[in-house]
């Protein structure tokens, strides 16, 4: 939903990464976005985990 700050484990640079971001419309689609990169919200070969939202505890993108 928008607004939540999700946990999403990704391929990158040939290891699983976690990433962290503010789920975000743009363009007519779902991502989990930063200041600076955004990846899709759903993906069928990765791990996503709700962590808090942005409303209950803004600091959960800073970590």
């Amino acid at each position: 939903m928008k607004g939540d700050i999700c946990n999403r484990e990704i391929f990158a640079f040939n290891e699983i990464r976690t990433f962290t971001g503010q789920v975000k419309m743009f363009e007519g689609c779902w991502w989990i976005g930063t200041e600076t990169v955004a990846v899709p919200l759903w993906d069928e070969m990765h791990e996503l985990e709700v962590i808090g939202n942005i409303y209950e505890n803004p600091r959960l993108l800073n970590s």
